[in-house]
């Protein structure tokens, strides 16, 4: 005790040169490591400290990783000191090693380093004390253990060590590089989504966990890319999938390490969110998107009293469901190439747009009588759409693709990061429900009939009423074509700022909140959200107040960018509304459908 109290105190008199080098030292026959602490002294509420550990191994001689892989001891620095704990940790890049093709091995040689980030449960401690244990080996192995002593003085303020910021300059380039992660489990297969397409020059990727396989005799896990941004890693069976997917990628010369953005889809199995997929089917027939087209179908059904529907709403179904499976394989597609498209992609081209547009005013003219389909083109469609029901189905979720209801979100978000099956089960459940209601009306005509007078020059004024809102979509997409090809943010009561990465993680180092609103001009509950609540001067007020950094990302043409963004919330559309509150680097995400209230109690 009086020995530690002595170099306290020595130590005291030197820790304010700043030539002074802090590094507590310790060797065997073997290796020799060098702990470097982050500060030189640290304050009783201190609550967490960086260590830095430099580990020299004598030549021809080596330690193993974290997961040492087939066989080994892994490299292990356990604190021995109570009230503290290892909050994170990451190691420099291992080494592949094979021996007689059989047995795989991760390594370090030479040297290596381990930063450490420990916490303490309470007040701060001056003495630290952990134990390293490790096998190194050559042609034998030896175990040994390795304790570790530093020795911190409590003082008011915290004093910087220029020595672990020398060394952390060294490490870092030996450390994987982090990359955000998102993970989903199915059966023996962990899925890994990368925010990057880190696969374009790497045709044989390995992922290492950072924890050990259980059983000797299993096998290292096996890898397949699914695309140029994913991974699916194949174990012998469920059981071996560790609870996490915290690992590296050893890829060519180059390694990341998994950076864990979402990782609760496994929370809930497929039928969860086959249920709230159907439900978010159902509840999109009651965006603003869909009136034009569904009142056409409307006026159909008053033309046709007497035709069986029984066809016509199965028609309509499949003509909903193939709709829904042609984008969703479109989305597949641009996934399995690494690229990503959202729900209404299409929106985003202005061709589609002026066809759009083409479309919708030909219907218009026709509603008001300004010009008749030919017959013979009028009989092609009745012929392959069975009476327009396939069309209008097919045309009904084209003109949706604009709005994105309530768990719609979440259910498309999950459907991109979980298996293929699943993936297209979760696009024929949405296209179940938004069909439903429709479809239960043509099964049930009498009901709907009977509400219906006999047909005279109502029916005709009623037609005229049709076309206004066919008339407001084609205003609409004329809006969206020329913000398209003048695209400018508009000035309104709202201090926007243009959204970018470096903007937002800028904010959030200097813990300021920030809300982030990804919109679009053809999103038209986004718009809606824009008009009743984004741009109120209330609204504008209350973020003037909290100091909140107010970003706007426009998703109206293809950006790649915001796309990567979305997707780090595990969303593919919009409206989607995300709220940083001061001093957290934890997002809220806020409902789809915004009011002013709903604001205020999140802010």
């Amino acid at each position: 005790m009086f020995k530690r109290f002595v170099i306290a105190i020595l130590f005291v008199i030197f820790s304010y040169s700043n030539s002074y080098s802090l590094t507590f030292d310790n060797k065997t026959n073997y290796i020799s490591i060098k702990a470097i602490p982050e500060y030189q002294t640290i304050t009783p509420h201190t609550k967490n400290l960086n260590i830095l550990y430099k580990i020299d191994i004598i030549p021809s001689w080596h330690m193993y990783f974290n997961n040492p892989g087939d066989v080994g001891d892994p490299t292990k620095i356990t604190p021995k000191t109570k009230d503290i704990k290892i909050k994170n940790q990451i190691s420099s890049s291992p080494q592949k090693l094979i021996f007689e093709d059989i047995i795989t091995s991760y390594i370090h040689k030479n040297t290596f380093y381990i930063k450490q980030t420990i916490a303490f449960t309470k007040d701060a401690t001056s003495f630290l004390d952990f134990d390293l244990t490790y096998n190194v080996c050559n042609q034998e192995c030896i175990k040994e253990e390795l304790p570790i002593s530093i020795e911190l003085p409590i003082q008011k303020e915290l004093l910087a060590n220029n020595t672990y910021q020398k060394y952390l300059k060294k490490a870092s380039t030996t450390f994987p590089t982090p990359i955000k992660t998102t993970s989903t489990t199915n059966e023996n297969i962990l899925s890994l989504n990368f925010d990057k397409n880190i696969f374009e020059t790497c045709n044989t990727p390995e992922f290492v966990s950072f924890y050990p396989k259980n059983n000797l005799l299993s096998s290292l896990p096996k890898t397949s890319i699914s695309s140029l941004n994913k991974l699916d890693v194949i174990f012998d069976d469920a059981q071996s999938i560790p609870q996490d997917a915290k690992g590296i990628i050893i890829c060519n010369n180059k390694t990341y390490v998994t950076t864990l953005t979402s990782n609760t889809l496994s929370d809930k199995n497929i039928f969860y969110y086959i249920l709230i997929s159907f439900i978010a089917g159902l509840l999109l027939n009651l965006m603003p998107c869909v009136l034009p087209i569904l009142s056409l179908k409307a006026l159909y059904l008053i033309n046709n009293k007497k035709s069986s529907s029984i066809l016509s709403s199965l028609m309509y179904l499949l003509g909903v469901e193939s709709c829904f499976l042609i984008l969703a394989g479109i989305i597949f597609y641009s996934k399995m190439l690494g690229s990503s498209l959202g729900w209404g992609f299409q929106l985003q081209s202005i061709g589609f747009n002026i066809f759009l547009l083409l479309l919708f005013f030909i219907i218009f003219l026709n509603l008001i009588d300004k010009i008749q389909i030919p017959d013979k083109f009028s009989n092609f469609l009745t012929k392959i759409s069975k009476n327009q029901s396939f069309l209008t189905g097919f045309f009904a979720v084209i003109i949706a693709t604009p709005c994105s209801g309530p768990f719609m979100g979440s259910a498309i978000g999950y459907a991109l990061l979980t298996s293929n099956i699943e993936f297209f089960t979760i696009f024929i459940s949405l296209g179940l429900g938004y069909a439903l209601p429709y479809v239960l009306i043509e099964l049930n005509p009498s009901f709907f009939h009977k509400y219906i007078p006999q047909t005279g020059s109502w029916m005709i004024k009623l037609k005229h009423f049709l076309s206004i809102p066919i008339a407001l979509t084609c205003l609409w997409l004329g809006w969206v074509i020329f913000s398209q090809l003048n695209f400018t943010t508009p000035k309104d009561n709202v201090n926007w700022q243009e959204y970018t990465k470096t903007k937002l993680q800028t904010a959030l180092q200097n813990n300021r909140p920030v809300f982030i609103n990804f919109t679009a001009k053809w999103c038209l509950v986004c718009l809606l959200n824009d008009k009743t609540t984004l741009s109120t001067k209330e609204f504008n007020q209350l973020a003037k107040q909290k100091n909140i950094l107010l970003l706007k990302a426009d998703w109206t043409n293809k950006n790649k960018e915001i796309t990567d963004a979305l997707q780090s919330f595990n969303r593919n559309s919009i409206p989607l509304y995300v709220y940083y509150p001061k001093n957290s680097k934890k997002e809220v995400i806020l409902p789809q459908i915004l009011t002013i209230n709903q604001i205020k109690q999140i802010f």
